[in-house]
């Protein structure tokens, strides 16, 4: 069973392989999605991650909230 994550407030720069590099660190990263504007094809701020393990045997999820990254992932 998949844990899929929303992840919120992301600068415009972040990229699903700077999703998957922070996520893989808390284990098997399955997908990424970062949904796009149809509009003008710029990234809409939020994304998605489908982590292998369950939601209870995953990272602890809310050490990313409010967090401040090198790979530009919160604005």
């Amino acid at each position: 069973m998949n844990a899929k994550v929303y992840v919120d407030n992301m600068a415009a720069a972040t990229t699903e392989n700077d999703l998957t590099d922070l996520f893989s660190a808390y284990g098997n990263v399955v997908e990424v999605n970062v949904p796009v504007n149809r509009t003008n094809g710029r990234p809409r701020g939020f994304g998605f991650v489908t982590m292998a393990t369950p939601a209870g045997h995953g990272p602890p999820f809310g050490l990313f909230m409010g967090r401040r990254s090198d790979r530009k992932l919160s604005r």
